[in-house]
């Protein structure tokens, strides 16, 4: 039986409503990080499957093996991610406060809201975008000239 909440068996598990995910919610660091703990929690899914079916002799013992590989590289995204995320968070909190004080970092930050896309931002086409980069480079070696 799992338990994902376990520090031991899954190190890059943050409880609800602390860490990694709080600190950008829904942008992208906290969506990273549930992606990647969805991926764990899947690989770990199919680890118990593939051992139900060595035990029924569908499956080839080997087979496990490279799913519990799949599992460790899983579960080292997720110690990657939680620690970049907290790198991100112990920065923020350098950048906006004086406080020199340790007890600071252990503060948990969180978004009040998603960032907004721009909007009316067109991309050009490759052709227009060919066209002015070659308009900007004569411009430029006419320059030099």
């Amino acid at each position: 039986m799992k338990d994902f909440g376990d520090p031991v068996r899954n190190p890059g598990h943050q409880s609800p409503g602390t860490g990694a995910k709080d600190l950008l919610g829904p942008g992208f660091a906290g969506q990273d990080l549930d992606v990647k703990q969805r991926s764990l929690d899947l690989a770990n899914r199919t680890l118990d499957e593939n051992k139900m079916k060595v035990e029924i002799g569908t499956l080839a013992p080997i087979d496990v093996v490279q799913t519990q590989s799949e599992v460790a590289s899983r579960r080292e995204q997720m110690v990657v991610s939680t620690y970049t995320v907290t790198q991100t968070e112990d920065q923020i909190k350098k950048l906006t406060s004086s406080d020199k004080d340790p007890s600071m970092f252990l503060i948990k930050l969180r978004t009040q809201e998603s960032p907004r896309r721009p909007e009316g931002i067109q991309i050009p086409s490759l052709e227009e975008a060919v066209r002015v980069a070659l308009e900007i480079a004569g411009d430029a070696a006419g320059d030099l000239m």
